[in-house]
C-alpha cells in the first residue's frame, strides 16, 4: 500500500491515503516466569517487588531463567494504590509479594499492547 493517491481534484497534486488499521490493541494478564512479546507498556496491579526480563531469545511461552531485574516495589498503600503505569517493554516478569518470600502471581501484572 502506498502512503498517498493521486487528488481526484488535481491530477498534479497527491493527498495521504487514509491508514488501514491491522490489528486492535489488547491487554493480557501474563504467567509469571513465562515469555511472551514484549508490551507497549506494563500496569502493576498489587503491591510487592516486580522484576523484569527484558532481552528474551526462544519462543512465547518458554520460560527463561534468569537475567531478572528489579522494575517495581510497590509497598502497600503506597503510590496512590494500584494500578501503577510503567513505561517498559518486558517480555517477562517475576515478582514476589510483600513482607513474604510468595511468588506473585496471574494477574498482578497486565500487558497492554498497542494497535497498529
Amino acid at each position: 500500500m502506498t502512503m498517498y493517491k493521486q487528488d481526484p481534484d488535481d491530477s498534479r497534486k497527491q493527498i495521504p491515503q487514509p491508514l488501514i488499521k491491522t490489528s486492535m490493541g489488547r491487554a493480557i494478564t501474563p504467567t509469571i516466569l513465562e515469555q511472551y512479546a514484549n508490551p507497549s507498556h506494563v500496569f502493576i496491579n498489587n503491591s510487592g517487588s516486580y522484576y523484569f526480563r527484558y532481552d528474551c531469545t526462544g519462543s512465547a511461552g518458554d520460560t527463561p531463567d534468569g537475567g531478572y531485574e528489579l522494575g517495581m516495589h510497590i509497598a502497600h498503600g503506597s503510590q496512590g494504590g494500584a494500578p501503577v503505569r510503567l513505561d517498559i517493554n518486558p517480555c517477562a516478569w517475576s515478582g514476589s509479594a510483600l513482607n513474604t518470600k510468595a511468588a506473585l502471581g496471574t494477574g498482578d501484572v497486565t500487558f497492554v499492547y498497542r494497535g497498529q
